[in-house]
């Protein structure tokens, strides 16, 4: 039986925002010193780790893992 294979990524929880008054989680990428914002899907929790799930990440993307509450 072939399931498939989809492609995540597993991050830590604190990396991954909620919006205010809604249920829409996001993470923030680095290009260049420029942050930028990415809508996800979240996935399984693994303790203190998240799986997202975006088509808009790929590999080597770098995520901001601090600082990115005040934005």
């Amino acid at each position: 039986m072939d399931l498939g294979e989809v492609e995540t990524f597993v991050v830590p929880a604190a990396t991954v925002l909620l919006q205010e008054g809604t249920n829409i989680r996001y993470v923030f990428t680095e290009d260049q010193g420029v942050a930028k914002r990415i809508e996800v899907l979240l996935g399984k929790r693994f303790d203190d780790q998240l799986e997202i799930i975006s088509d808009n990440l790929k590999e080597g993307d770098h995520l901001v893992t601090e600082g990115s509450r005040g934005c």
